[in-house]
């Protein structure tokens, strides 16, 4: 995994051919994070039922987890999850920057809860776009 080295106390280097998402990027972390131009979450397996001492059905949990922090992903990722992550725990990061008032998706990211690259969906088929999601994968995967 690539090491964060900061251009100022509140900014990493990121390096990609998409000018305005280096310049947006202040932090790319493993886990749970809501940043300028990242969300990610942890994404509990269906088959886990129970949080908090509370018993719930099969499948709830992942639910609430793909409809909380990375509500935005499209639905044929949060599909992906579900169809694999029946019991296993995955890490799903949604990587965007922002023009004007408008968030542009770029891609996603899945890797399991050791940080080994699972899955990439590139939501925008161009090189700017594929540069961004291999430079975060450095960051975010083993």
């Amino acid at each position: 995994m690539k090491k964060v080295e900061w251009v100022t106390p509140n900014r990493m280097k990121f390096e990609s051919l998409h000018k305005s998402f280096n310049k947006q990027t202040k932090c790319i972390s493993v886990g749970n994070q809501i940043a300028s131009t990242v969300v990610s979450s942890y994404i509990r397996p269906y088959s886990e039922t129970e949080c908090n001492g509370q018993k719930f059905p099969e499948g709830y949990l992942q639910e609430c987890d793909l409809n909380w922090i990375v509500k935005d992903a499209p639905g044929y990722v949060k599909d992906y999850i579900r169809e694999n992550g029946k019991n296993k725990t995955f890490i799903l990061y949604l990587l965007f920057h922002w023009y004007k008032n408008k968030k542009i998706m770029h891609g996603a990211i899945i890797t399991d809860e050791e940080h080994n690259y699972v899955n990439m969906f590139l939501f925008r088929q161009n090189r700017k776009s594929l540069s961004i999601l291999e430079e975060v994968k450095k960051y975010v995967c083993n």
